[in-house]
């Protein structure tokens, strides 16, 4: 695995470079993940059982700062 910074300084390990960009850009950039619906409360436990690396995980922690 490689590891790389992503564009907000988080840093995380990864297979394939350009797949990592797109999905960061998805979740992060355009936050393709909130779109449908989806309201993250205070107090909510979310489980994330994608196959990926983690990045709506990371998305998520972030939205709580």
């Amino acid at each position: 695995m490689n590891k790389m910074t992503l564009p907000n300084n988080l840093e995380c390990y990864y297979l394939g470079k350009e797949e990592t960009e797109y999905i960061f850009s998805e979740i992060f950039t355009e936050q393709q993940y909130l779109r449908h619906g989806i309201c993250i409360n205070e107090g909510d436990c979310i489980f994330d059982v994608g196959a990926n690396i983690g990045l709506f995980t990371l998305f998520l922690k972030n939205l709580q700062k």
